[in-house]
């Protein structure tokens, strides 16, 4: 029997409270439960009796807010004043949204300022991604509360698996924003993952490849399940591609052979008539259809020519997802398809080939991340589903230590939630502040790598360089958002920051970063020795200047001068960049100092004993 919810104090029946699975997309969005009593999920006909919800926004001169079907109409009429595909505008760098401005139309209304996008609509406010994206959630959490006669106020929210700390806290607190709690971020191939039902307690182990393919991002993740956990083995893929970029590029073919086309129609128009030419192909072998008195054909054939430079690049992807994963394309047990752009026939054909083996797209590819994700709200509200997610994250992280080196705390693809801490200390005698930069990447040189806070820790005691003991730790929280903690152990003092979400980040500098670290490893191998050696040249002349200064009245004259012509000869050697030089000379000096230094340790020994009475 059902239970009835009551008010206390009014007496009166209360909605049922639910928590729910949101993919919040780049083209649609959808929102799924899992009904407690029957476990089973259900996705919600939020878009007047339809799954998928556009994800569209239009703000009008008012400054009322349209989202979805009720945006929709005005798209032509309206172009400028239509957002759409706003999720690959989360976290994107000053470099990107120059790119980015010549694909989207309403871009023109635009501003980079202070590290984030600010959109402007047709009454004068400016919005940035984080808070349409939250317009975009408050309209999904409100229309399915109504169609299901419910509170809705949990969710898990969906993101692609390449989303950085950055982009995944901006989504998060666009949940917030929109009136939910948020149970959980997690990756939309691990969502998917759930809903085929691989995390089943007592099921056997299996390598399951997820090829995620939707409209603005590509991802693929390798996962290893067994017994009820997910392991992510490794994760790639591309957040500035997807199936827009087939659109674009039918657009541009339809350019090339209707150059009078363009000239009396407007973009939005054939942006929409390209995408449906594109869902049509993945049924039929011919397009065609009349825009303002012109036939805009396009056959299969051609369509899958067109489309062959981004599906060779999702490939490539799948190449380095299981090079990350040490696995063989022999050691995968299945292949799951999700994202609509994955209908197209030559896609599935793409996809078998590279890995030798049918493809699993049995569940709707629009709504299979939702579905996941509606498995996961429900197990962390209470409901047991049998199933554990272990995440992990995509580039490493680290510090910046002496000569802008690359000091790593969390290397990449750990699991996640976690946290790695280490110890540092100064460099310089009487120092009270430390400054504290947290990179992510994968190159020796902090300068090559992406920069997402610094901070400084101030108010240490001063005391001798190398005594003060800083504790660096590194958080991960199951969400993929990183808190930094410094606390110096002497002096107890700490501080504590997370990463702040208007840092100009580059989305495609996770790709890059991957390649460049390939293709500049020898050259950061040797960067990193040279660096190394120079640090510890210079810490190791600093030594010598103090112990000739403390001691100079009683050492050897002989041994003083030898000690300073070696320290002259390696300070030549580091302006030079004489790296094997200067390697020789600092075990010279090593061998000239230390029967100085035995012998001050000695006096020093002798000293104390003589005042010390037994």
């Amino acid at each position: 029997m059902g239970k009835i919810q009551i008010d206390i104090k009014t007496g009166s029946l209360s909605k049922p409270e639910l928590a729910v699975g949101i993919d919040l997309g780049t083209t649609n969005s959808l929102v799924a439960w899992v009904d407690p009593t029957l476990r089973q999920t259900e996705v919600f006909p939020i878009a007047r009796g339809a799954n998928l919800y556009p994800s569209l926004i239009r703000i009008d001169r008012n400054g009322f807010i349209h989202t979805g079907p009720e945006a929709q109409p005005e798209q032509t009429n309206e172009t400028e004043n239509t957002i759409y595909s706003v999720k690959r505008l989360i976290g994107i760098s000053s470099s990107d949204y120059v790119r980015t401005r010549n694909l989207l139309p309403y871009l023109m209304q635009s501003k980079f300022e202070e590290g984030v996008i600010k959109i402007q609509d047709a009454s004068g406010n400016w919005h940035s991604p984080g808070e349409l994206s939250a317009y975009l959630l408050r309209a999904i959490k409100d229309k399915a509360s109504e169609w299901k006669d419910a509170v809705i106020n949990k969710a898990v929210i969906t993101v692609p698996a390449y989303f950085d700390e950055t982009q995944r806290m901006i989504t998060k607190k666009a949940g917030e924003q929109a009136g939910l709690q948020v149970l959980r971020i997690i990756n939309e191939p691990t969502a998917a993952c759930l809903a085929y039902g691989y995390g089943e307690a007592g099921a056997a182990l299996r390598n399951v490849v997820v090829y995620d393919l939707g409209g603005g991002t590509f991802d693929v993740s390798i996962l290893r399940v067994e017994n009820g956990v997910f392991e992510v083995l490794s994760t790639n893929g591309n957040t500035q591609l997807g199936g827009d970029d087939i659109d674009r590029a039918i657009i541009n073919y339809w350019q090339e052979k209707y150059p009078a086309l363009f000239k009396e129609v407007d973009g939005t128009s054939l942006r929409i008539l390209a995408k449906k030419a594109k869902e049509q192909l993945t049924i039929q072998t011919f397009f065609e259809q009349t825009l303002d008195s012109f036939e805009c054909q396009l056959d299969r054939k051609v369509l899958e020519d067109l489309s062959s430079p981004w599906i060779d690049q999702t490939i490539e992807c799948c190449e380095r997802a299981l090079a990350d994963a040490g696995l063989q394309v022999s050691d995968v047990d299945d292949v799951l398809l999700v994202g609509g752009s994955t209908r197209m026939p030559y896609i599935k054909k793409s996809v078998s080939d590279f890995f030798g083996k049918e493809v699993n797209d049995r569940i709707n590819p629009d709504e299979v991340v939702a579905i996941g994700a509606a498995l996961q709200a429900a197990q962390l509200n209470g409901l047991e589903m049998g199933h554990l997610l272990l995440d992990v994250t995509p580039l490493s992280l680290g510090i910046e230590t002496a000569g802008g080196l690359m000091d790593v705390l969390i290397p990449r693809n750990s699991k996640i939630p976690l946290s790695a801490s280490r110890q540092y200390t100064t460099q310089k005698d009487g120092q009270t502040s430390i400054r504290i930069s947290v990179f992510q990447g994968e190159r020796e040189l902090i300068i090559d790598n992406r920069e997402l806070v610094t901070f400084k820790i101030s108010g240490i005691p001063a005391m001798p360089a190398g005594l003060p003991k800083l504790n660096i730790r590194f958080s991960i929280d199951a969400d993929g958002l990183l808190k930094v903690t410094a606390h110096e152990q002497r002096s107890g003092i700490q501080q504590e920051v997370v990463v702040n979400p208007v840092n100009n980040l580059s989305n495609d500098d996770v790709e890059q970063q991957l390649e460049s670290a390939i293709l500049h490893a020898q050259e950061d191998k040797i960067a990193r020795a040279r660096i190394t050696a120079i640090e510890e040249a210079q810490a190791m002349l600093t030594s010598i200047q103090k112990l000739i200064q403390q001691n100079r009245s009683w050492i050897d004259v002989g041994d003083v001068n030898a000690m300073q012509e070696c320290a002259r000869q390696i300070e030549q050697a580091i302006d030079a960049g004489r790296i094997d030089e200067l390697k020789r000379l600092l075990n010279q000096l090593e061998i000239i100092a230390r029967p100085v230094t035995e012998e001050v340790m000695n006096k020093a020994v002798g000293d104390r004993l003589r005042n010390t009475h037994i």
